[in-house]
């Protein structure tokens, strides 16, 4: 939980425009003090990756992003689909007498309310969309949290409805080569966490 707050704070400075705080580097350090004596042994996941050519330096940034995803964002996966049910209490009375209607009900949570609402994505090739010429190399910011809502996936969007059938069909953990790794891991938690 150190290493996580110290690098949530070193982001905040980063993102205000401030330079990286010493902290966050000695933290930095700390974090590969324990993976990386990991790294060698046969049948880890960490070895592996540098087998794949993941360098070490890498290696070492991801463990430190898996803190975010294995903390904060599940947290947040939790709180928000006990609050979906906590104020929806007939939906609430459904989930608890058919707790087969839970993993739906955990998706439509995270559909309403993903844990990333936007995520910063580079242009791999100049591309037109909606008629604005997007560049190779540009920025671009995806709303999940609109994509989510799409009245042409989901009708009736804003609702929250544990028995929509396509609920699942969502882009909370995003899609394509930078899906989140751990999106099964972080269902079984909530599962786990929400079950009555």
């Amino acid at each position: 939980m150190r290493w996580y707050s110290t690098f949530v704070a070193a982001v905040s400075e980063v993102t205000a425009g401030r330079p990286l705080p010493p902290a966050a580097t000695a933290a930095f350090e700390s974090l590969a003090g324990h993976v990386l004596p990991t790294i060698d042994r046969n049948g880890s996941l960490l070895a592996d990756a540098v087998a794949r050519g993941l360098g070490r330096d890498r290696v070492v940034s991801n463990a430190a992003v898996l803190l975010f995803g294995g903390i904060e964002t599940t947290e947040g996966m939790i709180l928000n689909l006990l609050w979906h049910l906590l104020h929806h209490p007939g939906l609430l009375a459904a989930v608890r007498a058919d707790p087969d209607l839970l993993p739906n009900a955990v998706e439509e949570s995270l559909r309403l309310e993903p844990a990333a609402a936007v995520v910063d994505r580079y242009a791999t090739r100049d591309a037109e969309l909606a008629g604005a010429a997007i560049r190779r190399g540009d920025p671009v910011t995806v709303s999940l949290a609109a994509a989510n809502r799409d009245p042409a996936i989901f009708p009736d969007p804003d609702t929250f409805d544990v028995h929509r059938p396509n609920s699942r069909q969502h882009l909370a953990f995003a899609h394509g080569p930078h899906f989140c790794p751990a999106m099964d891991l972080a269902r079984l938690e909530t599962l786990i966490a929400s079950a009555p």
